[in-house]
């Protein structure tokens, strides 16, 4: 009895709610009297009734009653459902609403600001007018560029076209923001005032009508000027294009880029080349892509390539930067041709370790070096077993071994030679100073290598007590031919080479010092 009290107290409790109360349901419940079980006794005078059937009769009244208040309660929670999902859709509209609030008011501001400076630039345009209109030389037309610029505003439809692409910071004034670069356009030198005025009054000789309706106005992704465009280029006066198409670019680029900003990229990448060129794989010298954006690389493909650059702009120094470009040409093809090719780590070593042995004066630098003499070091010096400009030697990297590519010939030597006790030629021996501290020098960079690039087997030194005189091809032809004479067996009967020296050679010394296949008998 007391769950049937717990579910009257929730009825009355949700009365408000239901579309229906409990005294509704009441109603259609039959009276005791119009059941039809209820009668009288034929001999009994008062009404009788079996509680049996009163039990069955209330228990089915009572489940009635529980399966309408499951069903209002189902169709309570649904409602309910219902409700709490419109709360999220309409939460939802809300952020969207106020997001594109958000947006309309900032396109509001964007739309007054560039009304702003569109109108400013419209009285610029029109003070500009008024002075040419006074003045027809004035001080806009000190350089090329500003002369086509007087002619491009004195023509009513050009100014109308153009005004939106003109400004004062931008293209007006593009001399004065290159004045401390490297490149200048030809257009923006300063011309005398009698040069401007016989260009000024000559225009049509030098660049027609038909030159003048082909330029348009682009903007430089790099630098965010504008700069002069045209469709058809004049061939007899290229570098008023500044977009030219003749200018190499990565195939997946599409950035504008000026000629000037094309050309202080180049330089400026050119500059580097003598720390950047050892990690050029490939025969031909690669440059980043002057956008500045992708990772895209140029390959300038020959000297004459990059004079055309140069002729396009006037350029300091640019012997110096012919230069350097020849050297890291010529020094990115002898890296070509070894094989194998060494690795990007093993360049990255090599890169360190020639900059080391340079700044302790053992090598030269190798970009002071003039184009003929890297030619005539490649010619080799006179029995020098490193005749070669370029070897791959072996040094000790972190993991494993490495072929790294050393530039023996570079290495500082003495002027007057040694004369070998064997083969009595003249050697060229490192510089004394150099070799006085080889070891410490090296101590960093382990391996044979520092050994095999001596002109003489100067690790003898640590284990015979006499000054080492004979050079190292002495040293190699007298192993290959003990073993000759002996073979394998006489591996153990090597000696030092020297007449007041018996000592018997080390494994590790015939290693290093015999031929390779020599040392692979």
């Amino acid at each position: 009895m007391s769950s049937f009290q717990k579910v009257q107290s929730d009825i009355h409790a949700s009365q408000a709610q239901l579309p229906h109360s409990i005294h509704a349901i009441a109603k259609h419940i039959q009276r005791l009297s119009e059941l039809s079980w209820f009668g009288c006794n034929d001999e009994l005078s008062e009404p009788s009734i079996s509680a049996e059937c009163i039990t069955d009769i209330l228990a089915n009244n009572f489940n009635q009653m529980h399966q309408q208040i499951e069903d209002l309660q189902g169709t309570i929670n649904d409602l309910l459902d219902e409700n709490k999902a419109l709360k999220v859709k309409m939460s939802t509209k809300i952020e969207e609403s106020i997001s594109l609030l958000q947006k309309i008011c900032k396109m509001n501001i964007d739309i007054q600001t560039s009304l702003n400076e569109k109108r400013a630039m419209a009285d610029e345009v029109n003070k500009l007018r008024a002075q040419i209109a006074r003045r027809p030389l004035g001080m806009l037309e000190t350089t090329q560029r500003g002369i086509i610029i007087s002619k491009l505003l004195s023509r009513s439809q050009s100014v109308y076209e153009n005004y939106n692409s003109i400004q004062e910071e931008g293209l007006l004034n593009s001399k004065i923001e290159n004045a401390a670069s490297d490149v200048k356009s030809p257009l923006d030198s300063i011309l005398s005032a009698d040069e401007a005025r016989r260009l000024f009054h000559s225009f049509q000789d030098w660049f027609d009508e038909q030159d003048l309706d082909s330029i348009s106005l682009r903007r430089c992704s790099v630098c965010h000027k504008m700069r002069f465009e045209q469709a058809t280029p004049n061939i007899s006066y290229p570098v008023v294009d500044e977009f030219s198409t003749s200018l190499r670019r990565p195939i997946t680029c599409r950035t504008s880029v000026c000629l000037v900003c094309y050309l202080e990229s180049v330089l400026k990448s050119i500059q580097g080349l003598p720390e950047t060129w050892w990690e050029i794989s490939g025969s031909t010298v690669l440059i980043p892509c002057p956008c500045g954006a992708c990772s895209a690389d140029i390959a300038i493909q020959d000297r004459g390539t990059f004079q055309r650059l140069l002729r396009l702009t006037k350029v300091q120094d640019a012997d110096e930067k012919l230069r350097i470009y020849d050297t890291a040409q010529h020094l990115v093809s002898v890296l070509d041709s070894l094989d194998p090719q060494p690795t990007l780590e093993a360049r990255q070593v090599a890169k360190r370790l020639h900059q080391h042995l340079t700044s302790n004066g053992i090598m030269k630098p190798l970009f002071d070096l003039a184009i003929s003499e890297l030619h005539t070091l490649e010619e080799g010096v006179p029995h020098d077993m490193n005749s070669s400009l370029v070897q791959l030697l072996e040094l000790n990297g972190t993991d494993e071994l490495l072929r790294v590519p050393i530039f023996t010939q570079l290495l500082q030597r003495e002027q007057i030679p040694v004369e070998c006790s064997i083969c009595t030629e003249p050697v060229y021996d490192l510089i004394g100073e150099a070799l006085s501290k080889w070891d410490t020098i090296c101590s960093d960079y382990d391996g044979d290598w520092k050994w095999r690039v001596l002109p003489f087997p100067r690790k003898f030194e640590q284990r015979c007590s006499h000054t080492v005189d004979f050079c190292t091809e002495c040293l190699e032809n007298y192993i290959e031919a003990q073993l000759d004479q002996h073979g394998r067996a006489g591996c153990h009967l090597l000696t030092c080479p020297s007449s007041d020296c018996g000592r018997r050679l080390e494994y590790d010394e015939v290693k290093l010092y015999a031929r390779q296949e020599t040392f692979s008998k």
